[in-house]
């Protein structure tokens, strides 16, 4: 499911909040009036007013239950100030974390998920001011490569063009005179 942000005639403030609301109806199945007071240090009166204000703006489908002490998405419910992917919830989960708890936004999510830090691997300054300039001089650059296929280190010579990074850690993109194609090489 994929929302399209709506900006309209809402303060950053109000967006923000809104975008809290549509996370949590889409990916917990309920947000309620806590959430927002807990998040944003709101009264209980007025997280009722932003929710109301959020329905009416929004014309989102979230169905009051009493049960629930809060809303759940309708069957048409579909987001307008989130992307609605669950890349969104899970930066919500690891904010909370890093806030040791101080938030306590999502109490029934914490028992079924978990956060993993990646350790960052460690990567030479000076090695990256070499590449760059290399790169953008355009130079041939020799560098021990080990393949994890072989684990037996080589010496290659590559030309680089960019560094990448993957989300878990850094490449360099490169011409390899080895096998005469672009590669990635793990720094």
């Amino acid at each position: 499911m994929s929302g399209s942000v709506h900006q309209g005639d809402s303060s950053p403030e109000q967006r923000l909040r809104f975008a809290l609301i549509e996370i949590l109806a889409l990916w917990e199945g309920r947000v309620c009036a806590r959430h927002l007071n807990q998040v944003f240090g709101l009264s209980a009166k007025y997280s009722q007013i932003i929710i109301r204000d959020y329905q009416l703006q929004s014309g989102a489908a979230l169905i009051y239950d009493a049960s629930l002490k809060g809303y759940y998405p309708g069957p048409d419910f579909s987001p307008h100030y989130c992307q609605g992917s669950l890349r969104e919830y899970l930066q919500l989960l690891h904010h909370q974390q890093l806030s040791l708890g101080a938030i306590e936004v999502l109490p029934h999510a914490q028992a079924g998920t978990e956060m993993l830090q990646i350790p960052e691997a460690p990567v030479s300054p000076v090695l990256i001011r070499q590449l760059l300039n290399a790169a953008r001089e355009q130079r041939r650059v020799e560098v021990d490569y080990v393949s994890l296929a072989c684990g037996q280190g080589e010496g290659r010579i590559i030309v680089p063009h960019t560094l990448v990074y993957s989300g878990f850690r850094w490449h360099l993109r490169g011409w390899c005179e080895k096998n005469r194609s672009y590669r990635d090489f793990v720094l």
